[in-house]
């Protein structure tokens, strides 16, 4: 009898097993993937921009310079290291930023296209690139002193988002440092995220960062 039922009781777990729906795969993201969700993320909240926004294409190509300038500093050139290409070109324009880089960085983070028509202040489209005159252009763009302070992100959850995406969950904090040398919480936010793989990197699809303030 009782090995009657264990065969009975076998042949049910397996019938149980086999049909049961198969959960959905956690994505495994790398290190690297991981550092860069969260550079990037880091480097939106430091420009205060919180969420998409729809923005003429001026105003497109002027974020994604500062970006740029804010998250990838070693991905321009200025006319100190690299003087072969500010020939014939005035003086006051002192940074180069190639075509394919500003037209990558405005896809994959801000989702737009940029005009080679319509062009922010302090900045001078070339044969290979974008021309930037820094005084110019950083009196029309956002920045204050707290786009300065140490910043630190933490990606918490990542699940499956739709089209083969990725949707990370984390917080942000930002610190500042007292006249003594201590480091205290000065801003706290938490984020959600949507990525997707391509061939230039990922592409933030949609985020909203939710700032909860401290200082």
């Amino acid at each position: 009898m009782n090995r009657l039922f264990a065969i009975f009781f076998a042949g049910f777990l397996s019938a149980f097993l086999f049909c049961a729906p198969a959960r959905a795969q956690q994505p495994q993201l790398s290190i690297s993937d991981q550092l860069m969700m969260k550079h990037i993320i880091m480097s939106l909240w430091d420009m205060h921009y919180t969420a998409p926004e729809r923005m003429n294409a001026a105003t497109l190509c002027q974020k994604t310079l500062f970006y740029i300038t804010r998250a990838e500093p070693e991905a321009f050139d200025s006319r100190d290291t690299r003087e072969e290409f500010f020939t014939n070109i005035p003086e006051n324009y002192q940074l180069f930023f190639p075509k394919d880089l500003v037209a990558s960085r405005a896809m994959n983070i801000f989702n737009g296209w940029i005009s080679e028509k319509d062009l922010p202040a302090g900045i001078f489209l070339g044969a290979s690139g974008y021309y930037m005159d820094p005084q110019a252009f950083f009196q029309s763009s956002p920045y204050d002193e707290s786009s300065d302070l140490p910043r630190f992100a933490e990606i918490q959850t990542v699940n499956n988002g739709p089209d083969s995406s990725v949707v990370v969950n984390g917080t942000l904090r930002c610190f500042k440092i007292t006249d003594s040398g201590e480091y205290i919480v000065w801003g706290i936010a938490t984020f959600m995220a949507n990525f997707t793989r391509t061939e230039k990197g990922w592409k933030i699809d949609s985020f909203v960062i939710s700032e909860e303030g401290v200082g």
